[in-house]
């Protein structure tokens, strides 16, 4: 199915595009679940030290605790 004209001109001329979703409470906990590494994982080790302590001081700033950021996959701090 092809788009109508102006919305594929409106696409074409766009520097960027922003999408939302409405998740309810079953998507919203699954999503929660899926952004935190295991238990026996931490984002410093899949980083390193300095990047990790820029990313905590950056986060704090959010309202996130250092255990909180800690455990959160990288993909997820750079959608929070």
């Amino acid at each position: 199915m092809a788009l109508p004209a102006p919305v594929a001109q409106a696409f074409a001329a766009a520097d960027t595009l922003v999408l939302e979703m409405d998740l309810g409470k079953a998507e919203t906990a699954t999503m929660g679940r899926a952004m935190l590494l295991s238990p026996e994982d931490n984002l410093q080790s899949l980083i390193g030290e300095e990047l990790y302590r820029q990313t905590a001081t950056a986060m704090a700033t959010r309202g996130y605790s250092e255990a909180m950021v800690s455990r959160m996959r990288p993909w997820a701090i750079v959608l929070t």
